[in-house]
Formats: structure tokens, C-alpha cells, sequence
């Protein structure tokens, strides 16, 4: 089941599984980029998920500036 799709991805979660899938469709702008991180955790806060998956080979570059929030939050947290 599609859980969340535009231009830029298609989030589906497979219940079955208790998978998430996204798969980017091109580069993704940064605005859009924060759409679909919202539509995540809004379904791994509402269903039972174990694994989350992704297909980012056609999402192209990341812009330094949406990188290093995310790396200074998750990665310097980590002894």
C-alpha cells in the first residue's frame, strides 16, 4: 500500500512484514525532502515497524546544509 507518494518518492509499508519502503524518483528538494521524513515518522509513530528500507540512487545530492543538522543530531550523540 502506497502510505505516501508524490514526484519526488513513494513511501509504501507493507504490513505484513511490518516493512517501510521509500523509493526516490529524482533529486529531491529540500522542502519535499522534510514532507517525506514527516510522513515517516508519522507512520513509524501510528503502525508496528521493524525495518525500514530505501531506494536513494535517483535522489541525487544531498545539499550540505539539510546533511549536517541530521549528522550533528544523530552522529555525535553516538559514543
Amino acid at each position: 500500500m502506497a502510505y505516501y507518494d508524490s514526484e519526488y518518492a513513494t513511501m509504501k509499508y507493507f504490513e505484513r512484514g511490518k516493512l517501510v519502503f521509500i523509493q526516490y524518483h529524482a533529486f529531491t528538494p529540500s522542502e519535499e525532502l522534510r514532507k517525506i521524513l514527516a510522513a515517516v515518522l508519522e507512520l513509524v509513530s501510528t503502525k508496528e515497524v521493524v525495518l525500514g528500507l530505501g531506494g536513494s540512487r535517483n535522489m541525487k545530492v544531498i545539499r550540505p546544509a539539510d546533511r549536517v543538522p541530521g549528522s550533528r543530531v544523530h552522529w555525535e550523540a553516538i559514543p
